[in-house]
């Protein structure tokens, strides 16, 4: 095999990809398949006010448990978690 091929072969080696997939698959593994990932800051607020209370814009998001978040918009803090279902639900 040439130097270049050689070379060719290295970049295109599919090890790193295996690695980062096998490496997700165990993160997934070893947190029970929880969606424990904080919603996008719209996807918040559009759960704040399905539930009836203003909610504008978030100002910040802090987790307050698996699958569970305080959320302050302007107009106050609300509690959003996700239910069994993988629903976003929001509480005063």
């Amino acid at each position: 095999m040439s130097p270049k091929t050689e070379l060719m072969s290295e970049r295109c080696s599919t090890k790193p990809t295996t690695n980062r997939v096998i490496g997700a698959a165990a993160a997934v593994l070893l947190t029970g398949g929880a969606m424990a990932d904080t919603p996008p800051h719209g996807t918040l607020a559009a759960t704040i006010r399905s539930a009836d209370m203003p909610c504008a814009h978030v100002i910040e998001v802090e987790s307050v448990g698996d699958n569970r978040w305080s959320v302050r918009c302007n107009a106050g803090t609300y509690i959003v978690s996700r239910n069994a279902q993988g629903k976003l639900v929001a509480s005063r």
